[in-house]
C-alpha cells in the first residue's frame, strides 16, 4: 500500500514539473526567435543602406560582413540557450542511508550480498570496522550527477569514518567538496546541515537527504529520499531521483519547483 502511495506521489510530482519545464523551454525558444529576427532585421537594414554606396565602399567587404554576422548568430543563440547549464548548479548529497549503509556488525549471511567492502578506521583512538553497502544503481547515479552538477558530500558523520567511504564512491575525484559533522549546526544533539556554509546562491543549490531534520533550515532546497538500510533488492530510489535532477538543472531557481511539495 505504501509503495503504491509513494509511486502516486512521484507521478503527480513529475506531472507538475515537466509541464513547467516545457513552458520554460517555450519561453526561451520564443525569446531566441525574437532575438534572431531582430539580429536579422538589423543585418538586412545595414545591407540595404550600404547597397546604395556599394560602388564606392566595395561589394566584397559588405558581403564579408554579412556572412560574418550570419555565421555568428547561431553561436550567440546557442550560448543563450545553454547559459543555465554552462554554470553547474550545486548538488549536496547526504552519505549514510542515502547513498550507502554501513554497520559495525558483520552482516547476517542472508544480507551479505548487499555489502561490497569493509573499512577499518580509528574512532576516538579505537580501531573499528564497518561493513559498507552501496545503494543499488549508485555508480550510474554518481556518474550522471557528476556530469550534470557540482557535487558536494555533506554528512553528519565524522571525517575519519566518512572520508574512506567517499573515496570509494564512483567519480569520487569529481566531488568538489566534503563537509562533515563539524560543519553541521548542533541543536541539542541534533545535527542540522546549514547550506549557508557552502557560500553559494541557494537558488542554484539542491540537497538530497533521507532525514528531514538535516535540511529543516532549507526545506525549499530539499529533495527527500527513502532510507537505504541494505535490505531491498528492488530499491530504485536513485533512478527516481535522476529523473528529477535531470530536469532541475535547467531551472533558473530550483526552489520554484521544490517548494511545490511544501504546498501540497
Amino acid at each position: 500500500m505504501m509503495n503504491w502511495i509513494r509511486d502516486m506521489i512521484y507521478t503527480l510530482f513529475h506531472a507538475i514539473i515537466y509541464p513547467l519545464l516545457f513552458i520554460y523551454e517555450f519561453i526561451q525558444w520564443n525569446r531566441m526567435t525574437k532575438k534572431r529576427k531582430s539580429l536579422q532585421e538589423t543585418t538586412d537594414a545595414n545591407s540595404h543602406n550600404d547597397s546604395n554606396n556599394s560602388r564606392f565602399e566595395g561589394d566584397d567587404e559588405l558581403q564579408r560582413i554579412r556572412e560574418l554576422n550570419r555565421s555568428l548568430t547561431p553561436s550567440i543563440l546557442q550560448s543563450i540557450k545553454m547559459k543555465n547549464v554552462a554554470k553547474k548548479k550545486i548538488l549536496v548529497l547526504d552519505l549514510d542511508e542515502t547513498l550507502i549503509h554501513s554497520t559495525p556488525v558483520e552482516p547476517f549471511p542472508q544480507f551479505k550480498r548487499f555489502y561490497q567492502y569493509r573499512i577499518d578506521v580509528y574512532l576516538d583512538q579505537d580501531e573499528c570496522s564497518f561493513y559498507v553497502s552501496e545503494r543499488p544503481h549508485l555508480k550510474h547515479f554518481m556518474r550522471k550527477v557528476c556530469e550534470w552538477y557540482e557535487v558536494v558530500i555533506f554528512t553528519a558523520s565524522v571525517q575519519s569514518y566518512a572520508d574512506p567511504v567517499i573515496d570509494r564512491l564512483e567519480c569520487s575525484d569529481k566531488i568538489s567538496r566534503r563537509y562533515f559533522r563539524e560543519s553541521c549546526a548542533n541543536n541539542q544533539g541534533v545535527f542540522i546541515k546549514d547550506l549557508a556554509v557552502l557560500g553559494c546562491d541557494l537558488s542554484r543549490c539542491i540537497i538530497v537527504d533521507n532525514s528531514h531534520i538535516s535540511y529543516m533550515w532549507h526545506p525549499e532546497n530539499a529533495i527527500p529520499c527513502t532510507s537505504w538500510v541494505a535490505d531491498d533488492d528492488n530499491d530504485d530510489e536513485l533512478l527516481r531521483l535522476l529523473l528529477l535532477l535531470d530536469a532541475l538543472r535547467y531551472m533558473n531557481d530550483v526552489r520554484s519547483v521544490l517548494t511545490l511539495r511544501l504546498k501540497g
